[in-house]
């Protein structure tokens, strides 16, 4: 699933996007990282995290959504790193 996918422009405005919770949800946690852990690196708290991650579809400003994305890709970039590191362990290098 692209991150693309999660937060979308909400109309002709780029002031906001919106979130799609439970794909949101189903990504991180296939990331293997908490919602806690995921707060934190968006910047804010697990509470709202846990409201983002509710099945539906929610409006968030731009700047939040930006934050989501790159939290994502944060990720993604360290679970592509820690796999191609045992990949090289797993082949003798």
């Amino acid at each position: 699933m692209d991150k693309q996918q999660i937060c979308q422009c909400t109309g002709p405005s780029e002031a906001h996007r919106t979130v799609h919770g439970t794909m949101l949800a189903i990504l991180r946690e296939g990331l293997g990282v908490s919602q806690e852990a995921f707060a934190a690196t968006c910047g804010h708290a697990q509470a709202y995290q846990a409201r983002l991650e509710r099945p539906g579809r929610w409006d968030v400003p731009a700047e939040k959504a930006g934050q989501i994305e790159a939290a994502l890709a944060y990720y993604q970039n360290a679970q592509k790193s820690n796999h191609e590191g045992h990949e090289g362990k797993r082949n003798g290098s």
